[in-house]
């Protein structure tokens, strides 16, 4: 049994990328000091930082691998044994300035110690707040063809934790901290 999933993750290259524009804006715009510098190295450094958000991830026998696509010696593999369960997570992030919520949904890999191994996009749900009375609300969604063979996978060879954890601390997302069990329904948000 191997089966493979491609998925772009945008934390880090975003950020990159952000970083590069502007740069690039400051060194338009007179912000910076100048040097050698060309548009070449901007769109090369460009590709690069979101070539680093296409991730492989593999199911087999032995565990969960998750790697970067163009880099596959940084990996990060997990065997079933390490693995507790399965469960959908829904990370909350909260924008204080703007007074708003965000959601993303992942499929997280618990260890014994209740704390996160392993994250992978949850490609199965869709969560978001709604406008009226700020509530969250998921709703299932029709997966592609190759994530339903990859979850299929997944769901042969591990429990599933049939809830939704919320998960608001990002040390929680990190695996430094355990994690509180609470449903959607229970959930103060």
């Amino acid at each position: 049994m191997n089966k493979k999933a491609i998925f772009f993750e945008g934390g880090l290259p975003f950020i990159a990328v952000f970083i590069l524009a502007v740069f690039h804006m400051g060194l338009d715009n007179g912000w910076l000091p100048t040097f050698q510098y060309s548009n070449f190295w901007f769109s090369g450094m460009l590709i690069a930082s979101l070539a680093l958000g296409f991730k492989k991830c593999s199911i087999t026998n032995e565990g969960v691998t998750k790697k970067i696509y163009v880099l596959p010696f940084l990996k990060k593999i997990k065997t079933w044994r390490e693995i507790k369960h399965l469960a959908h997570v829904i990370f909350v992030t909260e924008n204080k300035r703007k007074k708003e919520k965000s959601c993303t949904n992942l499929l997280g890999f618990i260890d014994h110690n209740d704390k996160i191994l392993l994250t992978i996009e949850d490609r199965t749900k869709k969560s978001y707040f709604s406008e009226e009375d700020g509530s969250l609300v998921t709703k299932e969604i029709q997966p592609d063809r190759s994530f339903k063979q990859f979850m299929g996978h997944i769901k042969r060879r591990e429990d599933q934790f049939e809830t939704n954890l919320i998960v608001t601390d990002f040390k929680v997302m990190l695996g430094w901290k355990r994690v509180r069990y609470q449903t959607a329904e229970k959930s103060k948000l």
